[in-house]
């Protein structure tokens, strides 16, 4: 297995470097789930690599309802299907997912994309602490990969984590047979031992759960707002970037910048809906505030509950709804087909959740004097 990394495209004005990992046909691209950067680094990669055929670490046995979720997108879609003890399971479809944008970024450019995952029951809920994704966008992805790949020396890999390798790693072998330069996105923990199989001269058979019934839905507006990985405010500019005719042309989100334009909207509305002014002391203490939670929680950039921090302690409640409101809006939610609709909460899927509560003053009235 060998690096594959190309030169630097910083002598054109870009900040952005492919980077791979490479053995045969087969390029590996790591991810993270569900975050802005990793959805940044696969859209570039397919785009420079220009691969003929995407391989994704989803479920093979729903990647025709997977496919359908990422053909709706920016509108968000749920996968649901039921464990052998009839749980509920939830596929959740946001364009700041690696995973979707592969294979929304296949349909797009007519690119053959394929699910090669091991349908597996029951597994058992990981919990990685992987360093912010942001540091991506200073030190990059090659860095980023190798420090992971540094951290996990003493790893003891699960079972249900080697069938799956090798299952992938047969399905990639499989497709090496059709096509010349394959891209295959998996996450960071798996793609290590996804390559080391693809040698094997032999592959055991292993079954799918079965899965009775998978379905396709899409959320209530109020659970879009709760639910997504990235809050609508991010997602929505990773949506307009992404629809920029060249991306390469144009610097890739930042998600420092992005916070800045959120806060700052934000004090506009603030100033409109209650008639205070906003001092640009305001903002300067947002943003150390924010820096502090963040390096405290061993983060380079906030989440959205320090953001409403930020924006409540230094300011008022009013100015952290305000915040909230538009960091939770999600412009591109249509549900156009009338798919069935689920209300869902953050606990659905994340299994953990922090309550912010808002108590809102009204706007200041004018005063006028009569005689």
């Amino acid at each position: 297995m060998s690096m594959f990394s190309k030169d630097s495209l910083q002598d054109e004005g870009l900040s952005w470097e492919p980077y791979f990992v490479k053995k045969g046909q087969v390029f590996g691209l790591p991810i993270v789930h569900y975050n802005l950067e990793f959805a940044v680094e696969v859209a570039l990669a397919i785009q420079h690599l220009k691969p003929d055929a995407i391989a994704i670490e989803l479920p093979e046995t729903m990647a025709s309802e997977m496919l359908h979720a990422a053909s709706r997108l920016p509108d968000v879609s749920v996968v649901v299907a039921k464990s052998q003890d009839k749980a509920p399971l939830y596929y959740l479809c946001e364009p700041c997912d690696a995973l979707f944008e592969a294979l929304r970024a296949g349909i797009d450019n007519n690119i053959r994309t394929f699910c090669i995952d091991l349908d597996i029951d029951e597994y058992p809920n990981v919990r990685e602490y992987l360093p912010d994704t942001y540091a991506i966008k200073r030190i990059g992805l090659k860095a980023y990969y190798e420090a992971y790949l540094n951290s996990q020396q003493n790893k003891v890999e699960l079972e249900l984590d080697l069938k799956r390798e090798v299952h992938m790693a047969k399905k990639l072998k499989e497709l090496t047979f059709s096509f010349e330069k394959i891209l295959f996105i998996g996450g960071m923990a798996h793609l290590e031992g996804v390559f080391a199989h693809l040698d094997d001269v032999s592959y055991p058979q292993h079954m799918h759960a079965f899965r009775e019934h998978v379905e396709i839905c899409t959320l209530t507006e109020n659970s879009v707002r709760e639910v997504l990985a990235e809050c609508g405010w991010v997602s929505s500019y990773y949506e307009k970037w992404r629809d920029s005719k060249e991306k390469l042309m144009f610097q890739e989100p930042d998600r420092q910048a992005v916070i800045y334009s959120l806060c700052k909207m934000a004090s506009i509305r603030y100033s409109d809906n209650t008639g205070n002014e906003f001092p640009g002391y305001h903002m300067r203490n947002i943003m150390k505030f924010m820096r502090n939670y963040a390096l405290v929680c061993d983060k380079l950039q906030p989440d959205l509950f320090q953001i409403l921090s930020a924006a409540k302690a230094c300011v008022d409640n009013n100015y952290a709804y305000e915040v909230w409101d538009l960091a939770t809006h999600y412009p591109y939610y249509s549900n156009v087909d009338n798919l069935r609709q689920l209300n869902l909460t953050i606990e659905d899927f994340w299994q953990n959740s922090k309550l912010f509560k808002f108590t809102l003053k009204q706007k200041k009235q004018e005063r006028c004097w009569l005689s």
